[in-house]
Formats: C-alpha cells, sequence, structure tokens
C-alpha cells in the first residue's frame, strides 16, 4: 500500500482519499496549522498576481502578498464567461496593482486578440514578469514547499483550494500504476497558476542572482530581443 492508501484503509483518514493527490497532505497540514483561515488582513505592499493563461474558464489568477515568512494569498480568480481583457480588468478593479507573474506562453499571440498577453498587458498599464523557465516536476516541489510556509484566505479561495487538493498524477488504467505526469483536467489551471506564484515569490526573499543559464524573473520590457529569440528554443517539456 501507498502511504495514502493506509491512511485511508487503517487510520480512517479521509484527508487521504485523492489517490495520487499532490498537494493533498500539504493543505491537511496547512488546515491543521491554522493557515487556512476564513478571513485574513492585508500586510504591507503591493498585491501580486499569478497567472495560468488560458482561455475564458481554463484562465486561473492566484492574488498574494509576501510576508517574511511565505506568501499571504488573499483571493483565487477563475470566472467562466471571462476573457483575458476582462480578467486584466477585474484585478485592476480589485485593487491588485503589484507584478502579474506569467508564464512563457504570455508571448505567444492571443487567439482573442491577435496580440501578445505580454502587448496586452502593458497597454492596460499592468506590470508583467515572467516566472523563471522550470521543469514541471520542480514547480511541483516548489508548491509543495509553498504550501508549507503560505496563509490562504479559505473564503475567497476556496474553490481554488479544492483544485490544489484535488490535483493529482494520471492514472493508467492498463498498466495499473500512476503516470509521471499531472492529470489534466478542471484542476489543472489553478494548479499550475499555484507553480507559477511558489516560482515567483522567493525572488522578495532570496533574489534570483542572473547566470548564463539560470534567467532571473523580471520585467518583460527589460529583455532584449535577443533574449526572447533564446526563450524561444526551448525544450518542449518545460513550461
Amino acid at each position: 500500500m501507498t502511504p495514502e492508501q493506509y491512511e485511508q484503509e487503517f487510520e480512517c483518514s479521509f484527508e487521504a482519499a485523492i489517490l495520487g493527490a499532490y498537494y493533498g497532505k500539504e493543505i491537511a497540514r496547512a488546515e491543521r496549522d491554522g493557515r487556512l483561515p476564513k478571513a485574513l488582513d492585508l500586510i504591507d505592499g503591493p498585491i501580486h498576481c499569478a497567472w495560468d493563461l488560458g482561455n475564458g474558464a481554463n484562465m486561473a489568477i492566484w492574488a498574494f502578498q509576501v510576508s517574511p515568512v511565505g506568501p499571504v494569498v488573499h483571493d483565487f480568480i477563475q470566472i467562466s464567461g471571462f476573457y483575458f481583457e476582462d480578467y486584466l480588468k477585474e484585478v485592476t478593479r480589485r485593487g491588485y496593482d503589484g507584478f502579474d507573474y506569467v508564464p512563457h506562453d504570455a508571448k505567444v499571440p492571443s487567439f482573442e486578440t491577435g496580440r501578445t498577453r505580454i502587448e496586452t498587458m502593458i497597454g492596460l498599464k499592468r506590470k508583467p514578469r515572467l516566472v523563471a523557465d522550470h521543469y514541471v516536476d520542480d514547480g511541483i516541489n516548489a508548491g509543495r514547499l509553498t504550501l508549507g510556509t503560505a496563509t490562504i484566505n479559505a473564503t475567497t479561495c476556496a474553490s481554488g483550494i479544492e483544485a490544489l487538493r484535488q490535483y493529482r498524477q494520471e492514472w493508467d488504467e492498463k498498466a495499473r500504476v500512476f503516470k509521471t505526469t499531472p492529470k489534466h483536467d478542471w484542476a489543472s489551471h489553478p494548479a499550475d497558476a499555484w507553480r507559477y506564484l511558489a516560482m515567483a515569490w522567493k525572488e522578495y526573499i532570496t533574489p534570483v542572482q542572473p547566470g548564463p543559464d539560470v534567467p532571473s524573473v523580471k520585467a518583460i520590457t527589460d529583455y532584449k530581443v535577443e533574449e526572447m529569440w533564446k526563450f524561444n528554443r526551448r525544450p518542449r517539456d518545460r513550461v
């Protein structure tokens, strides 16, 4: 048995009921530690947004601040019927005026407008920053570590927390084993946005030192044309 199966069968633990879940234990621990309160006060500093860029309901945003011990997550946004510019107007309306952390596909022209998401953000006076390129497994591990220190508003982020709880490995029915890749379903987009939050927030605690092979998180307007071309030539299994 896996540890999750043992806990479910012999310890009557419903926290472990989702087999293959990436973040189940971390969320249960955060709840036990009191880090999922029903209300959460603002701290000093701007409110940033971590985006997973999809279309409509496939888009997801976590709004957070940074404390010395971890992120303070105030909001989760995923609205059916909204398009990219609707989301941009919504985060501005809510007063989230910090950086917008986005993955590298923000440089791809949008199906909706024909422009890149970066161009649209800058045009609406947002402040996009590219999250450093990374392997999915590394991002998931960062997500686990971040859940170990994060405080999350359980009221405004309820659907996002549930998505993280449900995010799991894909099951191979034929081989009867879990695959090494995440299951792509409704929970994927909130989980991807959480991964970007996890990769971004620590720049405030331990800034990444730029190097020849380690891109730092910086404003898109700081990139040179040669750098943009370099980012387009990256392995397919990185995001």
